[in-house]
Parts: structure tokens; C-alpha cells; sequence
């Protein structure tokens, strides 16, 4: 690459056609870095490869606020870290689940089961229903998936 990282935020921040080049220049030279940062802050590959993403929208949206002779590496990782510090935010306040446990069909009575075995699938559902609260929400959605 014959540009300096300063070079090409200076072509990106002046738009056009050029700007663009220079974005994806940009791009192809850091998003290995930005997706590790990302990474650093939430352990799904898939979901870190969606936040970079996001991350490389708001530096092209915002490239022009970048001030020149400052430290792209360091404006770039607060946008990283803003943007996975509002994701795990916006993980936090959605509701958790709650799970009972006639949800997992376990204490339905089934065709050619005993009253016994009835007790005993009621007691596993309970127990499954009470401690389903422990699990990580990506575990819960798991069970959710595969018996909803």
C-alpha cells in the first residue's frame, strides 16, 4: 500500500469517488483489527462480524469528524468499543424469558405412561423451569428453540 493511514483518511473525508476508494482501502487494511476489538467484547464470531460492520458504516458516515493529526487507531477503537458497549447495553435491557414448565410438553400426560412416570416428567419439567434462569441467554435460547 503505497498510502500512509493518514493519506487515506484525508481522500476519505473529502468525499466523492476517490472517498470511496479510499474507505475501502481503509477497510481491506483494518478490519481484521477491528474485528478482534470486537471480539474482545463479545464472544459470537458471527455477531462480532456484524458489529465490524456497523463499525465500518459509522466510520464512513462519520469519517469526515475524524481531525486530521490526531490517532486514527484510537478513533477508530472508540467507535469499535462504543458500538459493542451499545450492544451489550441493549442486551441487558431486553427482558429475560420466563420459562414454565408446561412449556417443555415434560409434565403433559402421554399415551401408555403411568401416573408415575407423569410425577416424575412434572418433577423434571419443574426443575428444568427453575433453574433455567442460570443459564446464559444463548443456552436458554437454545432450549427454547428445540422444544417450542
Amino acid at each position: 500500500m503505497t498510502d500512509t493511514l493518514e493519506d487515506l483518511v484525508a481522500r476519505a473525508a473529502e468525499g466523492g469517488a476517490d472517498g470511496a476508494d479510499a474507505i475501502a482501502a481503509l477497510y481491506d487494511e483494518l478490519t481484521d483489527t477491528v474485528y478482534n476489538w470486537v471480539r474482545f467484547y463479545v464472544r459470537d464470531g458471527h455477531l462480532a462480524e456484524d458489529l465490524s460492520q456497523e463499525v465500518w458504516l459509522k466510520v464512513a458516515q462519520n469519517i469526515s469528524k475524524y481531525r486530521p493529526g490526531t490517532n486514527f487507531h484510537a478513533w477508530l477503537r472508540t467507535i469499535t468499543k462504543n458500538r459493542a458497549l451499545d450492544y451489550l447495553r441493549s442486551v441487558q435491557r431486553r427482558p429475560s424469558e420466563v420459562l414454565y414448565a408446561d412449556h417443555l410438553e415434560l409434565d403433559r400426560p402421554r399415551v401408555g405412561h403411568g401416573p408415575e412416570e407423569y410425577a416424575e416428567r412434572r418433577a423434571l419439567a419443574e426443575a428444568v423451569a427453575a433453574h433455567m434462569h442460570k443459564l446464559r441467554p444463548d443456552q436458554r435460547q437454545v432450549l427454547t428453540l428445540r422444544f417450542f
